[in-house]
């Protein structure tokens, strides 16, 4: 089997132990994330030094201030808000403009499907680079999910 056995740790965690996985933690509650969110699987402010942006000081510098959002977030408290330079801005629009012409032919139906509402919802466009709590409130009221922000990649 792939999990053994169901370890009930505290009352308020769950971890399931696997020979072939080791230990995992699920949180039971939302605040159990907050102890979590720093926790991620690749480079949150920090880089490898083969991303192109390892060099680049002023970009270390923007993703250090990002990733503190993330830091000092607590359940409960509003999602945090980034104000973007212009040059990300720019950056967005050029990704952004060019990721549309393809999703017709290249996304999955799914997505297909609900980019336009992501645009009608969440702020999408060319010149706005959505903020997390338009997202999440948008995918809370669709879906019952809510995001947070966090570090790196999980």
């Amino acid at each position: 089997q792939l999990y053994d056995k169901l370890v009930e740790l505290r009352k308020d965690q769950i971890s399931i132990v696997s020979h072939s996985k080791g230990t995992i933690w699920f949180p039971r509650k939302m605040k159990d994330l907050d102890s979590f969110s720093t926790k991620s699987l690749e480079y949150g402010e920090e880089l490898d030094s083969d991303h192109p942006g390892f060099k680049d000081e002023e970009y270390r510098r923007r993703r250090s201030d990002i990733t503190q959002h993330a830091k000092i977030f607590k359940h409960g408290q509003p999602l945090p808000n980034v104000e973007y330079t212009e040059a990300e801005i720019n950056t967005w629009r050029t990704v952004y403009n060019k990721l549309k012409v393809l999703f017709p032919t290249n996304a999955c139906s799914a997505y297909n499907r609900i980019f336009p509402l992501f645009e009608k919802n969440c702020g999408y466009s060319p010149d706005s680079i959505p903020q997390l709590n338009q997202v999440s409130e948008f995918l809370h009221d669709l879906t019952g999910w809510r995001l947070r922000p966090v570090t790196g990649l999980l």
